[in-house]
């Protein structure tokens, strides 16, 4: 998805969020993520603080943190929000975890989605029972920070069953264009 990503040029608009719409966005990720501590998403989305909302190309919306001037999390249409790969390495696993094979680290790490393979074999890990569509962030065998964020395309009991095809979509990636980013407005 941030494979190509142009901040100059991908960028539509830049807006402050309203308030209402702010409280209900850090509720949503409260919700949507309940292993994420209030204070973790305090200290990087101030209530006190404006935060600006970034809309993007394939209507994606950055939500930037004023306190670091980078995006913190981002969302596709009207979808869940995702953390950034950055933020996930400050605030800790908050997300569900998959993981993929030492096999599979160097395609993921391309950008390339996770094979039901990866996550079946071995190497790879399915912790918790998940549905399709789930934002899961992708560990790597032997590795202790996440590789990718992404959604599962099947159910982790439909991965176990076939071990074929797509698991996962990968969405952003160490090494992306979106990774790349930082101290930008």
């Amino acid at each position: 998805m941030f494979k190509n990503f142009d901040p100059t040029a991908d960028i539509s608009s830049t807006a402050p969020a309203k308030s209402s719409a702010q409280r209900a966005m850090t509720q949503k990720i409260l919700q949507q993520y309940p292993k994420l501590s209030e204070d973790a998403l305090e200290a990087v989305l101030p209530k006190k603080q404006s935060i600006n909302l970034v809309k993007c190309k394939d209507h994606v919306t950055l939500v930037m943190s004023p306190v670091l001037n980078e995006p913190v999390f981002f969302q596709i249409r009207d979808g869940p929000f995702y953390p950034t790969l950055k933020f996930l390495h400050r605030a800790g696993n908050f997300m569900p975890i998959l993981g993929v094979d030492k096999g599979g680290i160097k395609f993921v790490l391309k950008g390339a989605d996770v094979f039901c393979a990866g996550i079946t074999s071995a190497g790879g890990s399915i912790p918790e029972p998940l549905g399709a569509e789930e934002p899961v962030m992708v560990m790597g065998e032997g590795k202790e920070l996440p590789l990718a964020v992404g959604f599962t395309k099947v159910s982790t009991d439909e991965m176990k069953a076939t071990s074929q095809g797509v698991g996962i979509t990968n969405l952003h990636h160490i090494g992306d264009d979106l990774w790349r980013v930082s101290n930008w407005k």
